[in-house]
């Protein structure tokens, strides 16, 4: 119906009958003369065709009850989970930088009077609660030990 929009909405109430005698005879009377409003008719008259060959489909007998269910369901109010996970998203962002800000406050506290490389002799050792409150020095000095056992000159 590219041409013509006279009776464009009146397509469908026509082909099912819904239309006055007035309207119905104008259009009927139309038709012939035009070929947009007649090509348009028969495409959705065959598309009406397609339709009515569909099998038809029958809900359950269940069907009714469960789906007011749902709906009552729907109008409940939310649980405890929905409430929380529909926190705005500035709160979670808030939270995860409060998190963020918490371990580097953690990581800040420890002690500063050992290095990275002390840490990590610390935390590769066997016994480990023994070491926790070791010397600096003495680590450093186990350190160079271990250093100089591993070389090939005593």
């Amino acid at each position: 119906m590219s041409g013509c929009n006279r009776f464009g909405p009146e397509l469908d109430a026509y082909l099912d009958g819904e239309l006055d005698a007035e309207t119905r005879e104008g259009f009927e009377a139309h038709l012939p003369a035009c070929a947009s409003c007649s090509l348009a008719l028969e495409k959705r008259a065959s598309l009406d065709h397609a339709i009515a060959l569909l099998p038809r489909v029958e809900p359950s007998p269940q069907f009714e009850a469960r789906f007011w269910a749902r709906m009552a369901r729907a109008e409940e109010p939310a649980g405890w989970r929905a409430r929380w996970f529909a926190l705005p998203r500035l709160g979670w962002v808030a939270a995860g930088a409060a998190l963020v800000a918490g371990l580097a406050l953690l990581l800040s506290l420890r002690d500063p009077s050992l290095s990275a490389q002390d840490w990590a002799i610390v935390a590769d050792a066997e016994g480990f609660e023994l070491l926790l409150e070791a010397d600096p020095e003495l680590l450093a000095a186990l350190d160079v030990l271990e250093a100089w056992s591993g070389s090939e000159e005593i």
